[in-house]
């Protein structure tokens, strides 16, 4: 942008104007900078967003003010340049689709805004088509980035969700053991005093419950697959109360 606004020479009519949008657009891309370094999640809020958005269009629009007419639709350097694109790429991320496509879609209005400014008035089709085709395509730039975005921000939330079940499996996992363990320990002695047709059933649903945890899997959609050990083991939970009722 500056090398446009240096090496104009003698095509550029309002020189304070082009600087000005120069030094507007270095602040903007320095304020950017920084923000990414220290709080990335400003750069996402509606007021940044915004900000850059209307200062952009103005440089867009004060293409045909600051240069001699005949300067629009021509294979000259805008002034602008590239920052249409950034726009249009960083409101995707921070909007997301929708809002990228219709703020990318500005840019094409602004192009014939800023050819009027440039008294141009030999408007044609073609003139009509290349307008068209820049708001097609900062609008489908805008809204092909704020889709991806949208993907990925999905995909994270669906892994972070997939771990957060994993560690709980894993965390209900041991201290199942560890409260086998601690029955195991505590009732030891009452269960050998114990008649033998009570403490035969309770000790072989206590050692079977224990192996069934600790052979388990930690995942808890691969101990759908064991309706066995399930079932089995729901039997042998309710078999020393039906015994000791009967007794």
């Amino acid at each position: 942008m500056v090398g446009v606004v240096a090496f104009a020479g003698h095509a550029l009519i309002h020189p304070v104007v082009a600087w000005t949008a120069v030094v507007a657009m270095l602040a903007i891309a320095v304020t950017a900078t920084n923000l990414a370094r220290s709080d990335p999640e400003r750069l996402r809020r509606a007021a940044f967003v915004v900000t850059e958005t209307v200062l952009v269009l103005l440089v867009a629009v004060a293409v045909g003010y600051v240069f001699r007419p005949g300067h629009v639709f021509t294979t000259s350097q805008d002034l602008a340049v590239e920052f249409p694109l950034i726009v249009a790429v960083t409101s995707g991320i921070a909007a997301g689709p929708y809002v990228a496509a219709a703020i990318g879609f500005l840019f094409g209005p602004a192009r014939l805004v800023s050819a009027a400014l440039n008294d141009f008035s030999h408007f044609g089709r073609r003139h009509l088509v290349a307008s068209l085709a820049t708001a097609f395509f900062y609008s489908a730039c805008g809204a092909l980035n704020g889709w991806l975005v949208l993907l990925l921000r999905r995909s994270e939330a669906e892994i972070s969700h997939h771990r957060a079940r994993d560690e709980m499996s894993r965390v209900l996992h041991d201290t199942v053991l560890q409260t086998l363990a601690l029955v195991d320990r505590r009732h030891a002695a009452s269960i050998r005093n114990s008649p033998p047709r009570r403490a035969r059933p309770i000790a072989t649903c206590v050692h079977f419950c224990s192996l069934t945890v600790r052979s388990a899997p930690t995942r808890p959609e691969r101990t759908r697959s064991r309706p066995e050990s399930i079932a089995r083991s729901a039997e042998c939970g309710q078999s020393p109360t039906s015994r000791s009722s009967s007794t």
